[in-house]
């Protein structure tokens, strides 16, 4: 697997850091539900010259024992799991900026009695710890509406079903200048130094 990774990003020429200049960026991306050491991670992580950014997907990992959940929730993995994903990208990463690539709440945001404080705030919170993390991916959606997905378990993750959520939402998100990025190259410096981040012209 490493290797096939590394094939794709040295098609036609040059790795990641020339590639970038072409509008190409390179996601190494984890569920962080089961590999709960670096050891583990590194077994499937290509190399430092092939990866730009490391990626995670969040869906129950943060439910902690009191969120009450009805039976059909599975909570795969936890925040040890996702931490270690973390860390992994601080240390053998050397310091790879972190993308939460795909996250919602799994179950939906209607089954929980305060869903704010039971998965949108430790979103935040994990935010404020870990530094790298540089770009964040929710998905807003009705999932059981789409037949792919009708039945698997995500819900309604719809951030306007739910009043304080939408209005937390504003508060700490829209109105939030980390979450606030223009085309001025601000992300910028979470490229190598010698290239361009992909998003600047």
């Amino acid at each position: 697997l490493r290797s096939s990774v590394a094939d794709v990003a040295t098609i036609g020429g040059p790795p990641v850091a020339s590639l970038c200049m072409h509008k190409t960026i390179f996601v190494w991306h984890s569920w962080a539900a089961s590999l709960t050491t670096s050891n583990q991670l590194a077994r499937y992580y290509p190399g430092n010259d092939y990866v730009d950014w490391i990626g995670i997907s969040l869906f129950s990992q943060l439910y902690n024992d009191h969120t009450t959940l009805p039976p059909h929730v599975v909570k795969l993995g936890s925040i040890e799991t996702v931490q270690a994903v973390l860390n992994f990208a601080e240390n053998v990463g050397k310091n790879k900026p972190v993308m939460i690539a795909e996250s919602t709440p799994f179950g939906g945001i209607d089954i929980m009695h305060d869903p704010w404080h039971d998965w949108f705030d430790p979103v935040l919170q994990l935010m404020d710890q870990y530094n790298s993390i540089a770009m964040w991916s929710y998905i807003h959606c009705d999932w059981d509406r789409q037949p792919m997905w009708h039945n698997v378990g995500f819900g309604d993750s719809r951030l306007n079903i739910n009043a304080t959520v939408l209005e937390q939402w504003q508060r700490h998100v829209l109105q939030n200048e980390r979450f606030l990025q223009h085309a001025d190259g601000s992300l910028s410096r979470y490229c190598k130094t010698n290239i361009r981040y992909c998003g600047d012209d």
